[in-house]
């Protein structure tokens, strides 16, 4: 039952993502709650608790990724609801993968797009441009690209995190 309950929730959440550009709350909420229902009748109160806190875990490392735009909010709810499934130490593992495949799939898009030393360049220069100001400011801010072109550079995180689960799933981690 969790293999499929996790499957379900990620298939829906890969294609909300990538039809719609965004995950919605109604469908983080049921991911959510049947996390807590599977860890309950997996491990009574206990796994409710150890859920809970495998929720908390990507809030806690993601939010500062959130606030200079680097992630999007429906990506860490996305990881956080993945995550009930999962104990706090398998949500660690499991938020490593997602990002690894994301990194592999952006590197593949820059490689497809031939634009690798473009966006490379940029993010020298936003480095550069936190240390010399010393101050966070937004990612795509810096580059004052219009809507069209910030999507363009951004990939949908809810694929690297399905990919993530189904490694899981398959027991390679």
């Amino acid at each position: 039952m969790f293999i499929i309950s996790l499957f379900v929730f990620l298939l829906i959440a890969v294609y909300s993502d990538g039809r719609f550009g965004k995950i919605y709350n109604w469908h983080i909420a049921a991911g959510v709650i049947a996390g807590i229902i599977f860890r309950y009748f997996e491990s009574g109160p206990p796994g409710i608790i150890s859920g809970l806190c495998s929720l908390l875990i990507p809030i806690l490392f993601l939010y500062p990724f959130f606030k200079i735009g680097t992630l999007g909010g429906g990506d860490i709810k996305l990881l956080s609801a993945a995550a009930v499934f999962l104990t706090p130490a398998r949500t660690i593992l499991f938020m490593g993968v997602a990002f690894l495949t994301g990194a592999i799939l952006a590197l593949l898009k820059m490689i497809k797009e031939r634009n690798f030393v473009e966006r490379f360049q940029y993010l020298m220069s936003y480095i550069h441009d936190v240390i010399t100001t010393n101050q966070w400011k937004l990612y795509e801010e810096a580059a004052k690209q219009s809507d069209t072109e910030v999507k363009k550079h951004k990939i949908h995180f809810a694929f690297p995190i399905f990919i993530s689960a189904l490694i899981h799933m398959g027991g390679l981690y």
